[in-house]
């Protein structure tokens, strides 16, 4: 994913390397999984046709989230990711913070 929304921002915005991410993230992602508050869903395919693929993820996010008694669910996204917008606006999610981004050196 990080590949992605470099790909997307290209070298307007900073993006981590895969690497960097990763070790930042992983520290989180077993302390879910250890205390047994997060879950993964895994996707299996060929590869050749990805049509459906996201919408069946957080359909079934959304399933476990109902199931645990979660009333309303949050996701992040890169502005620059427009075809991930659509469909999470397909699913019902709609702006509520806005987070902006500037370089620390540019004047306004």
């Amino acid at each position: 994913m990080v590949e992605h929304h470099g790909h997307l921002v290209g070298d307007r915005w900073p993006v981590l390397t895969p690497e960097e991410a990763w070790r930042r993230r992983r520290e989180q992602y077993v302390a879910w999984l250890t205390d047994e508050t997060g879950f993964i869903l895994i996707a299996e395919g060929d590869g050749a046709d990805r049509h459906g693929v996201g919408s069946a993820l957080l359909e079934g996010c959304r399933a476990e989230l109902r199931r645990r008694g979660v009333g309303y669910w949050s996701i992040g996204v890169v502005e620059a990711n427009t075809r991930a917008i659509e469909l999470y606006e397909r699913l019902g999610f709609q702006p509520f913070v806005r987070s902006m981004l500037a370089p620390i050196d540019e004047s306004s």
